[in-house]
């Protein structure tokens, strides 16, 4: 964390405090052989805002990297809270392996002595999210990953330093719109002869009872504009008579809102749906159509699960067959009905796809930034959540507000898209003002 790395990290906390408001708090917390509290949890008031740019101004790199104190701490600060904002998180970031408390799978054992609020819990109640940030080629992935995973976080990638500033306002545009929070959705068959067999969540625990008529997934908090989709896979009687409609499911949810009554659960309306179940010579053109709403969810959940299989072959090694199974993943993604007609998704997929295969081509060039581009992109999809994987400037995308997020930043909401927006121009400006600055330097000398 030393020169270029530790200016544009500071510069980065200082946006975040300044896009914070009186009602936010925050901590600043560095760790090097142990940790330590910089800034105690102060509301983003003007004079909280300068307290703590001074003490982010006085950081400087040392020692070693102790990220388990670190989680510890930030933890101890929230837990002596006296009064409780309704939303709560860590943003975890680092560039190395943590040399204190082991190192690889080592590591990855001693995250179980980690507070219980930092493991993702059955009643969804009492959870502080990790969102860890990884810099460079050099920090432990697999570690990050693991934190932000078991605490109901996301794990970004950070190739270059020069991003970071952009990464972080992503993600606090995200924490600064929290609409929802233990958010619960109740799936419950209607018709005899329906049956719930599976819930495709990714990282959202799902529970179906041993009879198979009822399910429940568990998603926590949601922030405004997220869309969450979740494929669920039905058995259902055959039928063998004319033209018939089956009663399949009555879905509803329930939730939080952060703003309000913070221990009274709100309940959706219910929604019913039902299929029609005409003979096959009464069906029309219309209804012999694959659904490509649902195929794009199937093409999405097939990519990530694949994702995650070719990266536990390239832990072990096996890089070919790594490779492989991602090129057929690729080849069955692009012969769906969804692919087929053209649709944009699937072509971000297919070039995700591509890209983790690149990124695999060799063990150096997996250990230099595949591991930690691979987990990232596992991060987004099974959260169904934007994070930041291996982006630098020369292929940084455009991004302006209300405009819809493409390649890398999929499931960016808007508010997510106006903050990086703003960070972008304040960077902009910056370099505007260093090259302005340098070249009256210039003349002044001649």
């Amino acid at each position: 964390m030393n020169g270029e790395k530790i200016r544009l990290l500071k510069q980065a906390v200082r946006f975040v405090a300044d896009n914070l408001s009186p009602t936010d708090r925050l901590s600043v917390i560095p760790f090097a052989n142990a940790a330590w509290r910089l800034t105690p949890l102060r509301s983003m008031t003007s004079a909280g805002k300068s307290d703590t740019f001074r003490a982010i101004n006085s950081l400087r790199a040392n020692g070693g990297t102790n990220i388990i104190s670190g989680l510890k701490l930030a933890v101890q600060v929230l837990e002596q809270r006296r009064e409780k904002n309704p939303v709560s998180s860590i943003i975890l970031l680092s560039d190395g392996h943590d040399n204190q408390n082991g190192n690889g799978s080592n590591f990855v054992d001693s995250l179980c002595d980690l507070p219980p609020c930092l493991r993702a819990n059955d009643s969804q109640t009492d959870t502080v999210p990790v969102y860890t940030f990884g810099f460079g080629t050099d920090h432990d992935a697999a570690a990050l990953h693991a934190v932000a995973d078991g605490s109901g976080g996301t794990f970004s990638y950070i190739e270059s330093i020069e991003v970071i500033q952009d990464a972080f306002a992503r993600c606090i545009g995200g924490l600064l719109s929290v609409v929802s929070q233990e958010v619960e959705i109740d799936l419950k068959t209607v018709s005899d002869g329906v049956q719930i067999q599976s819930i495709s969540s990714g990282r959202y625990r799902n529970k179906i009872d041993s009879d198979k008529l009822h399910g429940m997934i568990y998603v926590g908090e949601v922030y405004a504009e997220e869309e969450k989709k979740f494929l669920a896979y039905l058995s259902i009687t055959p039928v063998y008579m004319q033209t018939k409609t089956t009663q399949l499911l009555k879905v509803k949810c329930r939730y939080k809102d952060p703003l309000s009554n913070h221990n009274q659960y709100i309940m959706s309306d219910i929604v019913s749906l039902q299929i029609r179940r005409p003979l096959h010579e009464d069906l029309t053109e219309e209804e012999k159509k694959v659904n490509l709403e649902v195929d794009r969810e199937r093409n999405r959940v097939s990519i990530t699960e694949g994702i995650s299989e070719a990266q536990a072959m390239a832990e072990r090694g096996d890089l070919w067959m790594a490779r492989a199974m991602l090129q057929q993943r690729r080849k069955t993604l692009m012969q769906s009905a969804s692919a087929l007609a053209g649709d944009e998704f699937c072509q971000r997929l297919e070039s995700e796809v591509n890209e983790i295969h690149e990124r695999m081509s060799s063990m150096p060039e997996y250990e230099a930034g595949g591991r930690a581009y691979t987990f990232s992109r596992q991060s987004s999809h099974t959260t169904q959540r934007a994070s930041t994987q291996a982006i630098t400037p020369q292929m940084m995308p455009q991004v302006r507000p209300h405009t819809a997020p493409v390649g890398a930043m999929e499931f960016q909401t808007s508010n997510m898209t106006m903050l990086v927006f703003k960070s972008q121009e304040m960077l902009n400006i910056g370099n505007r003002d260093d090259k302005a600055g340098a070249s009256s330097s210039k003349s002044t000398k001649r």
